[in-house]
């Protein structure tokens, strides 16, 4: 029989009675959405769980499932006893009719439910068989059974009558029962009792009994026997938390730093824990809230010390929402005060203390027992009393360890405190703050904010209200606008005006007396409007139009004025600049003029407004009122400003003559990155009125320093003070908005301002209190400038310093820094106060500073940036040196004036060209520099080698460092170009005996390869020169050749490249790294001042910046600039169409390669594999399989065209990047009987040689050439054609392949014709070679580019997307 239901009472439940006596537990708080959702009468199941709730039979959800309800897991013990066979069986077929059918995760739970009430009713249960079945498999994930049963276990761990159940469990079900019970655990408060739970853990085996400890040490017996409880040794090395515990007991023990060590260990593993299990935890806190307390106790014990300043600043930057819990927020409060403790405010406090007051948790009182100790704030004080006071009274104490700490924050004297710390082994973690009185407190946090005052920099606002305004009813809309920068600001959010009343952190004093203005219409309606308010929001430059947000609305105040004039009858008429009637007619204190977008405010007193009532019924008076009417303006000027010229023969009042100058106010906006600027004349200082330049009458009457004056202008000197300053303010008409109105970016104001300045004649600049910007009078130039240069190996060290006004001195390196933040020409001082430095001078400092380095306090710059500092001298800047800086500038200044010979051995007649560039390379070495020429190809950079080493033999011999592929070449043109050079082949000679004899030779010539084996031994040599050959060899700062290069030991350096930059800016560094070792600072400095602003910025001025500071150094001359002899070159792009069935093929690996890439089943290694076959494909299917018999239509193309060169005689170089395809094309020039030549990376070098001569000298129609291995050293002028069969994706390697025919000693035109497969990656190829066509040149001679990340762009564009037009 079925014992009677307990929840059968609640009539409400009707027939689902039995469904809720079988869900308690199940229901937990991931699924209860579920159930609510499937239930049959959703309203009912709700009502009656609130119910439940109601009787402590429920509990409500977490925030994230507001309003939804489960069972409290500790009901179902109670009533286990229902739970019979009969009854289960019942329940599930009423189950089935309710809830999805066949839930493995509901027949799991119900059969859990019926051993326990199995062992209820003859305590037979055994949960092995259940348990067994928590096990992961793709349909049965474990954690819905872990999270179906979690709840039940810790409660009948708690509960003795249920352990004998846990003693019948296997070996591996105790683990899972252990793990389930510390999930459940995790998430209750520190006041949750877990009874005798440790005692039953522990008594279930070895196994956990370890982690069983360790746990409850850190989860439970901390706060209820501290120390005492355990010992280290106790503890597993593989949790974390041991960590936590000896940090604090260290901290405890006064050893801090050991001590928050410790507990920031735990807190990192505890983040890498968190963030691994939940995606949603991006905090770099503790999960739970309780060891936030010990992480901001600990690290506030070393508050002082730099080390824990950055700690503390770096998690609240890392953290993106504090507001979680009571823990979270006194850690955001605290860290605040220490990172920036401008943002304490006593609200933040007042905020605090309230949540506390609702919460006597024994986390709350830990929290309240912290900020005792921290801040002197008497509420925390007396809210920590009353809560002790509370759970004294209701016998309830908070845990010991707690309550030690709260008792040493009141009183550390407390007999309490004493005895606690006996029984906790532990004295409180607390005692080591010295508690501040108040003064003390408030000069700490003086102290703090005085040190933010102190920076150079002014904080920039990166929140700020902006109002959109309807012009028609002037409703204001408040909105919440960000910025990254303090200039662009986001689109913003709306602000409620609940929220808005209540005041945000971000409003100024403007934005916090509109919202006192908010009017509430009803409970649920308040709204903002009105003219008064927009006359708080005047000049703020924070309103903008409400069907337009993008468009200001400008709002400015003025004030009544009147004007009394004589009309040519004699009669006098009296005007304002307010219409009583119109202006006046719904507001008696408020009147404006809307113009546009433009809005002007005139708030009127009460005395003012009984004066326009007045007036407005005698507008005009006859002549015989004048005594009378002048008499009333004397008597109303001490209120309202009057002009008149009645007042020119007044007595009553005293006479000023009135200032001409013009008057230019500055408002800056709250970000104070934006200034509105209006013109006007303010006749006397302390006079409110303005005047327009030359306009009104000239006699005035108003308040000047509260005496009312007769103020006579002058308007012809006001108007042609206007008249100059407009001229001088031309260039900034952009920013005019009319009616002498400017709106300005603190660039354009401090030059605005600059403008001004040198018109102090006739000009004022006027700024609202408290917000000012300053240019200090004289421009910094080159003589305020002075330097001392000393020599530290090879860098110079520089001091100096640059005098500002005569008067302040800046050191050279403080100078420098401030560069990098300069606005404009200006730098900024201190506070709002900048200077202008001159054109010609920054752009000296701006390389100086982009070539010098610093360690520690020292500047230093390399000796090749000599230049640079005589650069400044010239100009005037006092720069002296020491002996070696004064003899390197001695050496620099002969190199310029020496006149250099073609030596006399060099049988070449060199070209003007190529004769500069040898004195070029020749005044480098002189003074030990390095060069790079970087001529175009075939403009003979070897023979200008070959001229600079025959020039400076006489100094020793060289090493000349080469390709293997042009190895036989360079000996060639020695002995052909200078028979009398003595060289060595190094490759190939016995190296030993060379480097033994090396006064034998004068040119050692060596492989890259070779130099990378036999480095450790020519880097011993001092060598007169070291030259490179094909220097972009050495591009990659990372590779054997590079680091190999870098240590050979030589007075000059010579680099040969025609394309010096192939793909990004870091290659140019690597090079000039050899050339001119430190120049161009380190990578990383490199990185950050020219790769990253020129390439991913776009930055113009760095990339002229990079050309200045190489363009001493490296040379380049192009064929078109040089050559007027060179034929003519034609490129051709000849489209090969393929057959249906290689579009197939090609369409099949393209569809493949995308799907993979889209289900991320291949990676990107794979993809340019892929790549790389959709190349092969573009060319001949049996490249991609070699069964495949189709025929290349490629191949067919380009026997057509072979066919026509030959019956016209032409001869051609014939290239590819793929040997295998070149393999094919033999197959079908021997089937076609046409002869040719070959070519590749496996010929020997001897046989290379061989192979050119051949050509040049023979008749051979066709020469088929590797990419790679003919693209550098080959002479084959015979050529007059060139055919590429595929693109590469760098062009200026193609053209490399070119200019072997395209060269000095070509006599016939050039055609060069790319066969391109459409509608294949190959027409990709070629847009990307018209991006990268000019590389080459883009630092040396023309306009910068980045190709790294194009590159990478160009190839997920070509690969991930799904709907990609064919290539």
């Amino acid at each position: 029989m079925i014992v009677q239901d307990p929840l059968s009472k609640y009539p409400r439940l009707g027939k689902y009675a039995l469904i809720f006596s079988i869900i308690p537990g199940y229901f937990h708080e991931y699924a209860a959405e579920e159930v609510i959702e499937q239930s049959l009468n959703r309203q009912s199941v709700h009502g009656f769980l609130k119910l439940l709730q109601d009787k402590n039979v429920a509990i409500a959800f977490p925030s994230h499932y507001k309003g939804k309800y489960a069972i409290n897991p500790e009901v179902i013990l109670d009533y286990a006893q229902v739970y019979t066979p009969f009854f289960i069986k019942e329940a599930k077929r009423t189950l089935g009719r309710v809830l999805t059918r066949g839930d493995e995760v509901q027949d799991f739970y119900i059969d859990f439910l019926l051993q326990l009430s199995s062992f209820k009713l003859s305590g037979k249960g055994d949960l092995n068989g259940v348990l067994s079945r928590c096990k992961d498999t793709a349909l049965y994930p474990f954690f819905r059974s872990r999270d179906a049963v979690k709840g039940l276990i810790l409660v009948m761990a708690c509960r003795k009558e249920w352990h004998p159940l846990f003693a019948k469990l296997s070996k591996e079900n105790k683990v899972l029962a252990w793990n389930l019970f510390m999930d459940a655990a995790a998430g209750k408060s520190e006041d949750f009792s877990l009874g005798c739970s440790k005692e039953l853990f522990l008594s279930l085996g070895d196994t956990i009994r370890e982690d069983v400890v360790t746990w409850f040490a850190s989860e439970y017996d901390l706060y209820r026997t501290g120390f005492s409880g355990f010992t280290f040794d106790q503890l597993s090395d593989d949790y974390w938390t041991k960590d936590l515990l000896k940090g604090i007991f260290l901290a405890s023990h006064g050893n801090f730093k050991e001590g928050q060590k410790g507990v920031l260990s735990a807190l990192k593993e505890d983040v890498k824990y968190h963030r691994g299990h939940f995606v949603y935890y991006k905090n770099p806190i503790f999960f739970r809230p309780i060891r936030n307390v010990f992480l901001t106790a600990v690290l506030f014990l070393d508050r002082g010390s730099a080390s824990t300043a950055r700690k503390i600043s770096s998690l609240l930057k890392k953290t993106e929402e504090f507001s979680k819990d009571i823990a979270s927020d006194m850690a955001a409060l605290v860290f605040t005060f220490i990172d920036n403790p401008e943002k304490i405010t006593p609200f933040d406090h007042e905020a605090m203390a309230s949540r506390l007051k609702e919460n006597d948790s024994s986390l709350a009182i830990f929290v309240l027992a912290v900020l005792c100790k921290i801040f002197s704030y008497a509420d925390y004080r007396s809210i920590l009393e009353s809560h002790l006071a509370k759970r004294k009274k209701e016998n309830n104490p908070p845990l010991k360890y707690i309550l030690q700490q709260a008792l040493d924050a009141l009183n550390p004297n407390d007999p309490e405190v004493t005895k606690l710390t006996a029984e906790l082994k532990c004295p409180p973690l607390l005692s080591h703050y010295a508690t501040l009185s108040e003064w003390q407190f408030g000069l700490d946090k003086l102290l703090n904010y005085s040190k933010i005052l102190k920076k150079p920099t002014s904080k920039i606002s990166r929140a700020r209200i902006v109002y959109l305004v309807d012009i028609d009813t002037f409703d204001i809309q408040p909105y919440r606008q960000k910025s990254k920068d303090g200039i662009t600001w986001s689109k913003g959010t709306a602000v409620s005006m609940s929220s808005f009343a209540e005041m945000l952190p971000e409003m100024d004093e403007a934005d916090q007396i509109a919202a006192a203005k908010v009017v509430r219409v009803n409970s649920r309606v308040a709204r903002l409007r009105g003219v008064e308010v927009l006359y708080e929001l005047a000049d703020t430059g924070r309103t903008f139009l409400m069907l337009e947000p993008e468009v200001p609305f400008e709002i400015h105040r003025d004030r009544l004025r009147i004007e009394v004039k004589k009309d040519s009858g004699g009669s006098y008429e009296t005007t304002t600049n307010i219409d009583f009637a119109e202006n006046l007619r719904t507001d008696p204190h408020y009147a404006f003029k809307l113009d546009g977008s433009i809005l002007t405010i005139y708030k009127i007193t009460d005395k003012e407004h009984k004066v326009l009532e007045l007036l407005n019924n005698i507008r005009k008076l006859p002549g015989e009122a004048k005594s009378k009417l002048a008499e009333i303006l004397e008597n109303i000027s001490g209120e309202i400003p009057v002009s008149s010229e009645l007042l020119k023969s007044s007595s009553g009042l005293e006479a000023l003559k009135a200032s001409s100058k013009i008057t230019f106010q500055i408002i800056p906006d709250s970000s104070a990155t934006e200034f509105n600027v209006r013109a006007f004349v303010r006749p006397a200082e302390g006079c409110e009125l303005t005047v327009a330049p030359g306009e009104g009458l000239d006699t005035l009457a108003a308040l000047v320093k509260r005496k009312p004056m007769r103020i006579l202008r002058n308007l012809q000197a006001e108007k042609a003070n206007w008249e100059q300053m407009s001229e001088k303010l031309e260039e900034f008409s952009a920013w005019e908005g009319g009616d002498r109105l400017w709106t300005l970016d603190t660039m354009r104001c401090l030059e605005f301002m600059e403008t001004l300045r040198e018109a102090s004649k006739i000009a004022d600049i006027e700024w609202p209190e408290g917000a000012k910007l300053t240019v200090r009078r004289a421009p910094i130039s080159f003589p305020d400038l002075r330097l001392k240069v000393n020599s530290v190996d090879r860098w110079f060290s520089l001091d100096g310093t640059v005098s500002i006004d005569g008067k302040t001195q800046l050191k050279i390196n403080q100078i420098l820094d401030k560069l990098k933040d300069r606005v404009g020409n200006f730098i900024h001082l201190e506070g709002s106060e900048y200077v202008l430095i001159t054109n010609k001078l920054l752009k000296q400092l701006e390389i100086l500073e982009d070539v010098s380095s610093k360690k520690k306090d020292e500047l230093l710059i390399s000796k090749f940036s000599g230049t640079a500092l005589e650069a400044l001298k010239e100009n005037g800047s006092e720069v002296t040196g020491d002996k070696s800086y004064e003899n390197l500038q001695e050496r620099i200044l002969k190199a310029q004036e020496i006149e250099f010979f073609i030596p006399s051995g060099l049988e070449a007649q060199l070209r003007q060209y190529q004769r500069e560039g040898f004195e070029w390379l020749m005044r480098l070495c002189t003074w030990g520099a390095g060069g790079i020429l970087a001529d175009d190809m075939g403009l003979g950079k070897t023979v200008q080698a070959i001229a600079v080493l025959l020039g400076r033999k006489i100094l020793g011999p060289s090493l000349l460092v080469v390709p293997t592929a042009v190895l036989y070449n360079w000996k060639s043109e020695m002995v052909r170009f200078a028979p009398g050079l003595r060289f060595a082949d190094f490759n190939s000679g016995n190296r030993e005996e060379i480097l033994k004899n090396l006064k034998d030779y004068d040119v050692i010539l060596c492989t890259y390869g070779v130099l990378n084996t036999e480095i450790e031994a020519l880097c011993k040599v001092e060598w007169n020169l070291a030259v490179l050959d094909e220097a972009h060899a050495i591009k990659n700062k990372a590779t054997q050749t590079s680091h190999s290069v870098m240590k050979i030991n030589a007075q000059g350096r010579i680099l040969l490249s025609g394309t010096p930059i192939q793909n990004d800016l870091s290659e140019i560094w690597n090079l000039f790294e050899f050339a001119n070792p430190g120049y161009l600072g380190s990578y990383q400095q490199f990185g950050d001042r020219f790769i990253l602003p020129i390439e991913k910025k776009k930055d113009k001025e760095k990339q002229h910046l990079l050309k200045q500071l190489i363009s001493p150094f490296i040379l380049r001359r192009t064929k078109a600039e040089v050559l007027d002899e060179l034929p003519e070159k034609t490129e051709l792009i000849v489209p090969v169409e393929l057959s249906e069935e290689e579009m197939a093929i090609y369409e099949n690996i393209r569809t493949r390669t995308l799907s993979g890439l889209q289900s991320e089943k291949i990676n990107p290694i794979e993809a340019l594999m892929a790549l790389t076959k959709l190349r092969q494909a573009a060319c001949s299917p049996e490249l991609i399989d070699k069964h495949l018999t189709i025929p290349s239509s490629k191949i067919r193309v380009f026997l057509e065209l072979v066919s026509e060169l030959k019956e016209n005689k032409h001869r051609a170089l014939v290239f590819s990047q793929f040997t295998s395809f070149l393999a094919l094309v033999r197959q079908a020039l021997d089937k076609a009987g046409i002869e040719y030549l070959y070519l590749d990376g496996s010929v020997p070098a001897a046989q290379r040689k061989k192979l050119v001569e051949t050509f040049q000298n023979g008749d051979m129609p066709l020469f088929l050439i590797s990419l790679k291995a003919g693209g550098t050293g080959l002479n084959l002028t015979a050529a007059d054609y060139v055919i590429h069969l595929d693109p590469w994706w760098n062009p200026a390697v193609e053209d490399q392949a070119s200019d072997r025919a395209y060269r000095i000693g070509q006599k016939r035109p050039v055609t060069i014709y790319k066969l391109i497969s459409e509608k294949t990656v190959e027409q990709k190829i070629l847009e990307l070679h018209k991006t990268k066509k000019n590389l080459a040149d883009a630092h040396c001679s023309k306009e910068a580019m980045s190709l790294r990340s194009f590159l990478r762009r160009k190839f997920w564009n070509c690969c991930s997307f799904p709907k990609l037009e064919r290539f």
